[in-house]
């Protein structure tokens, strides 16, 4: 990738850029957290000069743990709900090549685990 800075040189935004990168955070944990990616640190996070989130390193996700890597804070309405249409069927057909049936299960097990963890009092 050209023209692109990691987090470890270059941690945040300021001024007007700083809500969209916030936005992009929140969305890159609720991602995380529903494919078990426990590996997420600066040295795998990128972005460009308009602070685009560029994500690398997904090699510790998929797995069949149910746990969440982090516990869920602020949530992206949008992604939330497609993220509530996720179904084994639409999981199969995107993944299936590539993960087994048990990792697939723990997808949707985590996505349970997150639905609970925001209706829970005190979210």
């Amino acid at each position: 990738m050209e023209d692109v800075t990691d987090l470890a040189r270059d941690a945040s935004p300021g001024g007007s850029d700083r809500a969209y990168w916030g936005s992009q955070v929140v969305r890159m944990n609720m991602f995380d957290n529903l494919i078990g990616n426990r590996d997420r640190n600066q040295g795998n996070m990128l972005h460009d000069a308009a602070w685009n989130l560029i994500l690398l390193d997904h090699s510790r996700a998929f797995g069949e743990g149910t746990d969440l890597p982090q516990k869920p804070g602020r949530i992206d309405e949008g992604l939330w709900a497609r993220i509530e249409t996720l179904t084994p069927g639409k999981l199969d057909a995107a993944l299936g090549a590539w993960l087994e049936r048990a990792e697939i299960k723990a997808i949707l097990d985590r996505r349970d685990r997150m639905r609970a963890e925001i209706r829970s009092p005190g979210q």
